[in-house]
């Protein structure tokens, strides 16, 4: 070719394809801390982390501790002095005991971790005011655990003796030199001292001597107080203080150790605002308005491009005030826009910023790359808008111009070193892009189309909806491949065609996978055979989304891998045997977009939420920590492996390109804490537990949250926790909240924790927490006894009252066979013996002496009917009312006396309504005062009887009183009425009282006890 020729073809190539900028891969990746993930202010001016893994975040307004998931937030309450003393918040540093010390814009505070409150201390000074020396500027520790607070003035508290000193004085003397405003301190280890930048210039105090070097006090002639200006002072590992001249815009250094002072090559055109070393002994400038630089003394490089903006996952701003570098690698900015961490071991990826359409200003949507065969560097990708060229050695875009690929491309394949197949809504196109020329094309209607070229160079498309075609190298249709029902498992089952694997192993079959629930096939294209598979072992609606296959992927044991839409991976042995991994195994999603084994044999899976990596043959499923995800209805191929072993990945917003090698050197998840307890959703601290937790059983409803201490809150952890002796099983979580328990029972139980690497292995929380909840009284061993010996105790009183009823039961039916007996069988022989008299006397033909033996007969019949009846009512349940049994007397009385005309005249207390006695009680007072009325009717001679029942204090009286002639109870010999009277008194334990003397009357009382 000549070089007119050659010119002119260069001129075309420049005309006809557009160049877009190159885009910049570059640039760190740095996740954030801001006020969307709980952050009470997005300036922040200090981070620490604790002995115990938590972060703690001094912002200008409120404190908060992170835990890896969660912030709590602390402000100040001007009712509560255990609370911050001011919400602006300016350092940070943890003592030897574990807690958190805080300055602020007025007054120092000591958060006490085991009590959860804090501590304010003001400082006090008869000559300066308050509030100037109560805005805190710096906090350092030195090696015996004391407190160094930079103000107005240099103070420290001596935790030991929880005291306050202040380090100036008005004396005169040299050695106690006043260093002004502090802005800046630092320990030095080697000479045991306190160096500090302050509104004076330097000063360093020996802590042995107590004494102060500066400018007009300097016996070691130390150079650094050859420069007056307070700048902020860095201290590196090499005992190097670094501090910046403002006058001279320089940036020295003063060696500790031999005292000498010596500059950097590099100028500074700015005064700092703050200067850090890191742990690799490199200082960071931080200044007020300009972007922030690294010196690294060791090369002599200054950087001002780690945190500028490139993409997303760059630095929230420039303009940093402040950096923690914790012991395990990560940069904790600090800026007005929240906090920028940044790890160099996660630096496991780069973004590609996508080409921009001029027209809407949006990023370009993406569909599929592939690699080019001939050219390993170049990507081709197609969208909705045309054809795009990746190159991979300077990741620039290169847009394709010709107006028949200025739309929608459904398909694309790059074949040789120069060709390309394209397929947009209506045609197909043989295209070299070396030259720019279409060579051939084919009119085809399909709305998406998967090519694949086999060895005899014959092209094979897969359509949406028309089938499957093949066609030679020119674009002549050799073959339409369309639905056969009647021999569904050797021809094409379905027309609608997802998508192609490439030529397998055996360089003759290539797999195509069917929509809508119709499986896969093998395409051989030697001799056009199609054999079809579906998913065997589901059934129902599964068996539909297992049936719909996206995508295909091998790995390195030839295992067929296939991506579904809805049913996560399948895999396909050699034997034939089908396995599924799921969401519920790990995976980020069950709509499968994509499946590459990269050069360490691991699997990149592209899911419609993210990417997971498969490694040990698919046992353990990690995750990157990226944010690529194309939704689930999108059938795109969006990964694939670049020539150095580097994983290419896109979406609609970002392209990615992720390091196999780097993921692998990720480290373990950081330690797993338990940040905080909640017991009825109140707060209780942690801190001094030693691991065990003792709680009243009114306290068994509690939560626990717990995260590992990572730096990136967005990042997934598979979690797992279990109260053991509660549950009965490991609780999978992401992103906890809390593990909430409920009305849990009285016991001893271990919570314990769990979280899941990247790599997908198991970290325990090394030290389980031991919950004891105490039982309530009504729960314990000895209540449970006392209740028991008690019931016990009752059953016996149960018994022993049953034995005394029985006891007394057995006493009334004997005491009523007696009564039988001695009244009823008394009399009854009374009768039979009078009985056997009469016969006896009607044979004398006696009339009345038979008449006198009949009345005494029928007398005596009469009174045993009586006596039968007095006892059949006594023992009668329904008659134990005392009223019933005084009405039953009254009518007795009545009748005997109404015989000799004796007037009756009865009282019955008010108080007596509803009063009872026991049967054998009431038997006796009853028989008793019936013996008393008959003994009155017969022998009294009176003409008024008188009946009273009076109940006072518990006791009841019972009185039969008559005026009649009465007698001499000494002079008269005691009959059987009175003897029985007496008798049935004793027997119910009551007194009987009997007054009477000659022409008085008798009056006969009862005084019964009411128990």
């Amino acid at each position: 070719m000549s070089f007119t020729s050659r010119k002119y073809l260069l001129v075309i190539a420049v005309l006809l394809i557009y160049s877009i900028s190159p885009g910049q891969h570059k640039g760190a990746i740095f996740h954030h801390l801001e006020k969307k993930h709980g952050l009470s202010s997005s300036n922040v001016e200090a981070v620490i982390q604790d002995s115990e893994g938590l972060y703690w975040i001094a912002t200008q307004n409120g404190l908060n501790r992170f835990d890896g998931t969660n912030i709590r937030s602390f402000y100040s309450n001007s009712v509560d002095s255990n609370s911050l003393s001011h919400n602006h918040c300016t350092s940070l540093i943890e003592d030897d005991n574990g807690d958190i010390w805080v300055g602020t814009l007025y007054g120092l505070n000591c958060y006490k971790k085991k009590e959860d409150k804090f501590q304010r201390i003001f400082l006090l000074h008869s000559e300066y005011v308050t509030d100037r020396l109560n805005w805190i500027r710096d906090l350092i520790k030195d090696k015996d655990g004391n407190i160094w607070i930079g103000t107005y003035g240099l103070w420290r508290y001596d935790i030991h003796n929880n005291r306050l000193d202040a380090f100036f004085s008005n004396t005169g003397q040299k050695e106690n030199f006043f260093a002004g405003q502090i802005y800046q301190l630092k320990y030095d280890h080697k000479r045991e001292g306190i160096w500090g930048s302050s509104s004076k210039g330097f000063v360093f105090l020996d802590r042995k001597k107590e004494t102060f070097y500066y400018r007009d006090h300097n016996p070691y002639d130390w150079k650094i107080f050859d420069y007056s200006t307070g700048s902020m002072i860095a201290l590196d590992d090499f005992g190097r203080l670094w501090f910046a001249n403002y006058a001279g815009k320089e940036l020295l250094q003063f060696d500790l150790q031999s005292g000498g002072l010596s500059k950097s090559q590099i100028s500074l055109t700015a005064s700092p605002r703050r200067l850090v070393c890191d742990e690799k002994n490199r200082i960071w400038l931080f200044y007020w308005s300009k972007p922030a630089q690294v010196f690294d003394p060791s090369s002599g490089v200054l950087d001002s491009t780690i945190l500028s903006k490139v993409h997303h996952q760059s630095p929230l701003s420039s303009s940093v005030g402040n950096l923690f570098v914790e012991k395990k690698g990560n940069y904790w900015f600090c800026s007005p826009a929240g906090i920028s961490i940044y790890n160099p071991l996660r630096q496991n990826k780069s973004y590609i910023p996508l080409p921009v359409n001029s027209s809407t200003n949006l990023p370009v949507s993406f569909t599929e790359a592939k690699l080019g065969h001939g050219n390993s560097k170049l990507v081709w990708l197609r969208s909705r808008t045309g054809v795009y060229r990746l190159n991979t050695h300077d990741f620039s875009f290169i847009k394709l111009q010709r107006r028949e690929f200025l739309k929608e491309i459904n398909g694309i394949l790059p074949f040789g070193d120069s060709v390309l197949f394209i397929s947009t809504a209506g045609r197909i196109y043989r295209y070299n892009h070396i030259n720019d020329r279409i060579e051939k094309v084919k009119v085809l209607y399909t709305s998406r189309a998967s090519f694949v070229v086999d060895k005899k160079n014959q092209l094979w498309i897969a359509t949406w909806s028309g089938g499957l075609y093949k066609f030679n190298y020119d674009l002549t249709l050799l073959k339409h491949f369309r639905q056969n029902k009647t021999a569904a498992d050797t021809g094409l089952r379905y027309d609608n065609i997802i998508n192609t694997s490439g030529l397998l192993s055996d360089g003759k079959t290539f797999l195509l996978g069917y929509n809508n629930g119709n499986g896969f096939a093998e395409v051989d294209t030697y001799d056009d055979r199609i054999t079809n598979f579906f998913m065997p072992q589901e059934t129902g609606a599964r068996r539909m989304i297992a049936n719909t296959i996206n995508c295909f992927g091998f790995d390195k044991q030839d295992r067929l891998w296939l991506g579904t839409f809805g049913g996560g991976i399948y895999i396909r042995d050699k034997n034939a045997n089908f396995s599924n991994i799921n969401q519920s195994d790990g995976l980020k999603s069950n709509f499968i977009n994509a499946i590459v084994l990269d050069k360490r044999s691991d699997l990149w899976i592209s899911t419609g939420d993210g990417i997971n990596v498969l490694q040990d043959n698919g046992k353990i499923i990690v995750n990157p920590g990226n944010e690529i995800g194309l939704g689930k209805n999108d059938f795109w191929s969006n990964c694939i492996v670049l020539e150095d072993g580097s994983i290419l990945a896109f979406d609609h917003a970002r392209m990615v390109i992720f390091y196999p090698d780097k993921l692998h050197r990720l480290n373990q998840p950081d330690k797993l804490v338990i940040s905080e307890l909640r017991i009825f959703d109140k707060s209780f601290p942690l801190a001094g537990l030693e691991n065990k937790l003792r709680l009243d059983h009114d306290q068994n409803f509690f939560s626990f949250e717990f995260s590992v201490s990572k730096t990136n809150p967005d990042e997934e952890v598979q979690y797992a926790y279990m109260l053991e002796g509660f549950d009965k099983n490991w609780i999978f979580v992401k992103k906890p909240k809390a593990a909430d328990y409920t009305n849990v029972p009285p016991g001893t139980y271990k919570f314990i924790v769990k979280a899941a690497g990247m790599n997908g292995q198991w970290i325990h929380y090394s030290r389980p927490l031991i919950i004891r909840i105490m039982p309530a009284f009504w729960q314990t061993w000895w209540f449970y006894s006392t209740c028991i010996a008690t019931v016990l105790f009752g059953i016996f009183l149960l018994y022993r009252n049953r034995i005394s009823q029985l006891k007394k039961l057995l006493y009334l039916r004997t005491k009523i066979s007696q009564d039988l007996h001695d009244e009823v069988g008394a009399t009854l022989s009374g009768i039979a013996m009078y009985s056997h008299l009469t016969r006896q006397q009607l044979a004398t033909k006696e009339k009345k002496v038979v008449e006198h033996s009949l009345d005494v007969i029928q007398q005596t019949a009469s009174e045993m009917v009586t006596k039968l009846g007095d006892i059949v009512w006594v023992v009668n349940p329904e008659h134990d009312s005392l009223e019933k049994m005084i009405h039953r007397l009254q009518e007795y009385s009545i009748g005997m006396a109404n015989a000799k005309n004796i007037y009756i005249r009865t009282y019955l207390a008010e108080n007596l309504k509803g009063l009872k006695l026991s049967m054998e009680t009431r038997k006796n007072i009853y028989l008793l005062c019936k013996e008393a009325v008959n003994n009155a009717v017969k022998y009294s001679g009176c003409s008024l009887l008188e009946l009273n029942v009076i109940l006072n204090d518990h006791q009841v009286s019972f009185e039969v009183k008559d005026n009649g002639k009465g007698f001499d109870r000494g002079h008269t010999k005691t009959g059987n009425g009175l003897l029985n009277m007496q008798q049935r008194a004793r027997e119910i334990g009551s007194d009987l009282k009997i007054i009477t003397a000659p022409g008085l009357g008798t009056s006969i009382i009862l005084e019964h006890k009411i128990t």
